[in-house]
């Protein structure tokens, strides 16, 4: 089933438009739970763009994952970008992707810009990747194991305010690990991404993801402009760093600021 404009939620700002921001959510986790990220950008004058991926509709009342593979989520994102253009009618366009978002959206970029598929309307003017799914921690890797058993349900561990459902299927997590393969396995990314500033925002805490490796990764590729910012979540997987309920007051004043200051550079 290809995805259709109900998978798509806009919100526009007060006032004439600046240009728009496609917004990304991550694994099981719920899109509206991005509300206060996009916030930041609505004040900014954006208006803002939210993909709801396959599995992630919320309060549907049915507790089933949808089978997904990482080429339906790349396409879903790639019409999401599409529609981005469309709305953008000529004006900037920016990517902002959390966890799993921030692995897809670079993915997918880097696939269309290789095959030349991204018309000049289509391109990204800046990314934002909060803590990308890009460079997990080892442990995270143990999830190979299940790879044979792609029905086998695990616990998802956010919580019932984050979660979209209380499991997440292997073949979910499947699709999440060939996306990370397919985004390595372009060798020359550099012409995809050279021309995109991008801003890392990562905890080092991290118990899931590595923003530092993800962030010496990008140093490997020639050209690529990469910024940092470091912030602190206060909860205990100091993975959900995108809503003041998980990084408490100054931890969201930062990551406000950081988004605000790399938007206007």
């Amino acid at each position: 089933m290809n995805p259709q404009i109900d998978d798509f939620h806009v919100r526009s700002p007060s006032g004439q438009p600046r240009g728009v921001v496609l917004v990304a959510h991550g694994i099981n986790f719920r899109p509206s739970r991005m509300n206060e990220v996009e916030d930041i950008f609505l004040e900014q004058g954006y208006t803002v763009l939210r993909v709801i991926l396959t599995g992630h509709e919320e309060d549907t009342g049915n507790p089933d994952w949808p089978e997904v593979d990482a080429h339906r989520w790349l396409e879903e994102i790639r019409l999401f970008r599409e529609k981005g253009a469309e709305l953008a009618a000529g004006k900037p366009m920016y990517f902002c992707g959390f966890s799993l978002g921030g692995l897809i959206g670079p993915a997918e970029y880097v696939c269309a810009r290789q095959d030349q598929e991204v018309r000049p309307g289509a391109r990204y003017r800046k990314m934002i990747l909060i803590a990308p799914a890009v460079c997990l921690r080892p442990w995270a890797h143990i999830l190979r194991l299940f790879f044979c058993r792609p029905q086998l349900r695990l616990m998802s561990l956010a919580g019932k305010y984050y979660d979209v459902r209380p499991y997440i299927p292997v073949f979910a997590y499947q699709a999440l690990f060939d996306l990370r393969s397919l985004l390595a396995a372009r060798k020359e990314q550099s012409p995809a991404l050279a021309s995109t500033p991008i801003l890392v925002i990562y905890d080092k805490l991290d118990i899931l993801v590595s923003g530092r490796a993800f962030l010496r990764y990008l140093a490997k590729k020639q050209g690529i402009s990469a910024q940092s910012a470091r912030i602190y979540a206060k909860n205990l997987w100091h993975h959900l760093v995108t809503d003041r309920r998980a990084l408490g007051e100054s931890g969201w004043n930062r990551l406000i600021a950081d988004i605000k200051s790399f938007m206007e550079e």
